[in-house]
Order: structure tokens, then C-alpha cells, then sequence
């Protein structure tokens, strides 16, 4: 990447979040609604304001889900889902988003994203599992 990224076909905050991946080229073909979803998620890190993004990412899923709107993806689409889970194998929560993405499974999206929100809100994550199980 160059260091003068361009605002317009190649964002800096899309390019940090993600190395070698368009965020573009996974959400072409998807509804409105889900593009958005991820969209924010890819770029939750990146852009100052994590809470703010995730929670419009949560926002856009309930959406989708709500209208049943169908996760169909392409082969190109499910290769970039698999870059993706590569990249975030530490990231438990993100992992998980990108896994559930992948199966079109509405409740583990939103539950993965409401887990990156505490995360983001500085909660610790044994207190996040600790809590799950109770």
C-alpha cells in the first residue's frame, strides 16, 4: 500500500483494516443492508470510532434479518471471507462474524457484533465469556 491512499477508490481506513482485500469486491452483489453490515465491520478498527461503527453494523443486521433478506455468496466472495478469518484469527469475535457471514446465520452475526461492541467498550473478555456462561 501506498503511503497516499486515496480517499475516493482506495480509502485509508479500508486498506488499514484489512491488507490486499477490497471491502468493495465482498459487498458487491449484497443487499443494501448487508453491505452496509459488513462494511462497518471491516472497517470498525480503522476509522477512530469503533463503538459508533459496530453498532451501526448491529443496526443493519437486525435489519436484514428482520426483512429475511438472503446471504447468497460467490465463490470469489467466500474466498475473500477465508483471507478475512485468516486475518482475524486472533480476534475471536470478528472470526466468528466472518464464520457466520459465510452461513447467512443472522443470530451469530448479531451476537459476534454485540461481543466486538463490549470489546470495543473496553470490557474484558474473560468477563464477556464469564458472563455468556451464567
Amino acid at each position: 500500500m501506498s503511503s497516499d491512499a486515496d480517499p475516493v477508490e482506495h480509502p485509508a481506513h479500508y486498506e488499514l483494516s484489512h491488507p490486499g482485500l477490497e471491502c468493495i469486491d465482498l459487498t458487491a452483489g449484497m443487499s443494501f443492508c448487508m453491505g452496509n453490515a459488513v462494511k462497518y465491520v471491516w472497517r470498525y478498527r480503522s476509522k477512530n470510532k469503533p463503538v459508533e461503527d459496530l453498532r451501526k453494523s448491529l443496526w443493519y443486521t437486525h435489519y436484514a434479518e428482520n426483512r429475511n433478506e438472503p446471504v447468497a455468496l460467490t465463490c470469489r466472495q467466500l474466498g475473500i471471507i477465508n483471507a478475512l478469518q485468516h486475518q482475524s484469527q486472533t480476534e475471536q469475535y470478528e472470526f466468528q462474524f466472518w464464520n457466520a457471514l459465510r452461513f447467512g446465520d443472522y443470530p451469530k452475526m448479531c451476537r459476534a457484533i454485540a461481543m466486538m461492541i463490549r470489546l470495543a467498550e473496553g470490557k474484558n473478555i474473560d468477563d464477556i465469556n464469564q458472563e455468556l456462561e451464567s
